[in-house]
């Protein structure tokens, strides 16, 4: 970050209950940062006190296992500018193992209002390792409400984003600006039932919004979606009786 080619930013670290030598690292550069510390809280809440601590018009997040590219910021306000209305750009991202050998890259594909997206593709990323990738209005986070720190896991960045679009439209620049490290303590690598689970609350949090223009046929549909994911994710994985309940669930169109 301290790097980045456009210099008027503000960067804020905030550590959230680590155990390693990572705050000592931090503290050789904190004439150049503001370094918050925190009893462990989640994700969620270091993300809010960063975002409550920042004085900026646009912040952007990174997540310890990533890095920006030097430009990254600067290509980004450039497309601010071309797209005032907007109130989010976000970029393209590669993968990297723990050797830094590439692993696969991920375009953007989704521009514009995304409110009926989010409703289309229940739990699914339809911003790549969000929230690395992405620049984002500060008062929109503020309208969409941050991040809800009672979700801890899988489904916080689809919850959260699902509520930005609901406050303007998305745009990206495809360049990958962005490198996401994968490891096996990566949050993404987990049990097929505990994202299942940690999705739920969100699909349900997502139903009882009345921004939506929810009936009971609408609901089914969306449930129905979710339900979809995992009955063909546990058929892969050969766990064919959790394939049997997630399609009951599928059937019957309602939330367990």
């Amino acid at each position: 970050m301290l790097s980045q080619t456009h210099a008027n930013i503000e960067i804020i670290l905030v550590d959230d209950g680590s155990t390693d030598n990572s705050l000592e690292l931090a503290k050789q550069y904190e004439d150049k940062i503001n370094i918050i510390k925190q009893q462990n809280l989640g994700v969620n809440a270091a993300r809010n006190r960063g975002l409550l601590s920042s004085k900026g018009a646009f912040v952007a997040f990174c997540d310890s296992d990533d890095f920006w590219h030097r430009d990254k910021l600067a290509r980004q306000l450039s497309v601010f500018e071309e797209k005032q209305d907007s109130v989010l750009v976000y970029c393209g991202v590669q993968d990297i193992d723990e050797n830094g050998n590439l692993l696969s890259t991920h375009a953007p594909k989704f521009s514009g209002p995304l409110k009926s997206c989010y409703i289309s593709f229940p739990s699914i990323a339809l911003i790549p390792n969000a929230p690395s990738v992405a620049l984002i209005r500060r008062e929109s986070v503020i309208e969409a409400g941050m991040w809800d720190e009672s979700l801890r896991g899988n489904a916080e960045d689809w919850d959260f984003f699902r509520r930005l679009s609901l406050m303007g439209e998305f745009a990206y620049t495809s360049e990958i600006l962005t490198t996401a490290r994968k490891h096996s303590l990566n949050r993404g690598n987990v049990d097929l039932k505990k994202y299942y689970l940690d999705n739920l609350d969100a699909m349900k949090k997502a139903v009882a919004d009345e921004r939506y223009n929810w009936n009971a046929k609408s609901i089914k549909v969306f449930v129905r979606k979710f339900e979809i994911q995992f009955v063909k994710g546990s058929i892969k994985k050969g766990r064919l009786l959790s394939a049997v309940i997630h399609f009951m669930f599928y059937i019957r169109g309602k939330f367990r």
